[in-house]
């Protein structure tokens, strides 16, 4: 994803666009298991990943029926997984957490790199 936000930006400086590039994720109420402390672990490990990956964007999705029985297990959850993030991960107030970073930085670069080649060789074909 870091590597894409890359590309992003420069389709973005190419072809002179106004607008912005935002990647978001998603987590589906199918993720939910019985089991509360289970939930917050799963959850956890998802939503780091998102957010160190470089999501603008972490959306827990709405249960398709707001009375179904897990749909409240879910909110909390949700909730739960905000205060996770905000209050004991630390990660809002950070804007790249992985910044400075040499592996991951060389890593994304280089794949930014190839990403970039591989999409301009397709729009000359």
């Amino acid at each position: 994803m870091r590597a894409l936000r890359i590309v992003f930006q420069n389709i973005k400086l190419l072809f002179d666009l106004k607008i912005d590039f935002k990647i978001e994720a998603r987590i589906p109420m199918e993720y939910l298991s019985t089991d509360q402390h289970n939930n917050l672990i799963q959850l956890s490990t998802l939503s780091c990943s998102a957010v160190l990956s470089g999501m603008d964007y972490l959306v827990c999705e709405l249960p398709n029926i707001p009375l179904e029985p897990n749909a409240l297990k879910w909110k909390t959850a949700c909730f739960h997984l905000q205060q996770i993030l905000k209050q004991e991960a630390k990660l809002n107030g950070l804007k790249d957490p992985l910044a400075g970073s040499y592996f991951i930085d060389s890593m994304t670069l280089k794949y930014a790199h190839e990403l970039w080649s591989s999409l301009q060789k397709k729009i000359k074909e």
